[in-house]
């Protein structure tokens, strides 16, 4: 297999076994169509984002930048859970730092992108870059789920569901997306590629988040009860937020420790 589809399918398989854990093995089952549209989703992202890596040579500070932009811009102009429960100027700063910073940014893109050479061998920094028609797929999918998502809603209650929130929150939401597109812009002044190194410290990470994916999304993802008063669902994702916490203390101190990047 070509080594870039190699670094793809490992992220897409973290991601999925993330997904796991929140949706649980019931929703996988009976919505049977969850799955591939997924695997689409991530396909269409880490191709995109791994042809960016090839071709600047990133950092992992970077890959974390450019989570955060994916997932956040998604949020905007697809799911608009930043705007759930605004606190800020249109926004929930909450859902920026959990969401879009932690897990997409570094849970599911940096730490993704580790699992994935780990286990599938390193990157090869010198194949072949994704084509235009690669980046027109890829954009076109993303393109495709937000217009299906609006005719769906039209379907249902006659009016679509865009826009999700007030204009100061769309706004505030530019702002931090433009400042962080222009901080990932000034920040590409690498030439060289980085040779993977491995590290126990996020050896364990990523065994112990797998282990918890297929444990919680098992057997805590089927049922409609409550545990102490949460639904499975909720219980389900108090998990993750707690989990992705306490990683995120642990990878904090491991690279202020270390002070090197993390290979991806």
């Amino acid at each position: 297999m070509n080594p870039r589809y190699k670094t793809i399918l490992g992220c897409i398989i973290f991601n999925l076994l993330l997904e796991y854990w929140v949706h649980g093995i019931e929703t996988f089952v009976i919505a049977w169509y969850t799955a591939p549209a997924l695997f689409l989703l991530y396909l269409a992202f880490f191709s995109m984002l791994e042809d960016v890596i090839v071709r600047f040579k990133l950092r992992d500070y970077q890959v974390f930048l450019c989570g955060f932009i994916f997932g956040y811009t998604l949020d905007l102009f697809y799911l608009g859970d930043v705007f759930k429960d605004e606190i800020f100027l249109g926004i929930n700063p909450i859902i920026v730092i959990l969401i879009h910073m932690s897990w997409w940014g570094f849970l599911q893109s940096v730490l993704g992108m580790y699992f994935s050479n780990q286990v599938f061998g390193s990157r090869d920094w010198d194949h072949p870059k994704m084509g235009v028609l690669g980046w027109v797929l890829s954009i076109g999918y993303l393109a495709f789920i937000l217009v299906s998502e609006q005719i769906e809603q039209v379907g249902n209650t006659g009016q679509p569901t865009f826009p999700y929130g007030s204009l100061t929150g769309y706004i505030t939401s530019i702002i931090i997306i433009s400042s962080t597109v222009l901080v990932f812009w000034k920040t590409l002044r690498h030439k060289e590629s980085l040779r993977f190194n491995k590290s126990r410290t996020l050896d364990f990470l990523t065994a112990s988040t797998l282990i918890l994916c297929i444990s919680i999304g098992t057997f805590l993802g089927y049922g409609n009860y409550e545990i102490e008063g949460f639904q499975l669902f909720e219980f389900r994702s108090i998990l993750l937020i707690l989990w992705t916490i306490f990683i995120g203390f642990v990878f904090s101190i491991y690279r202020a420790i270390t002070r090197r990047s993390v290979s991806i």
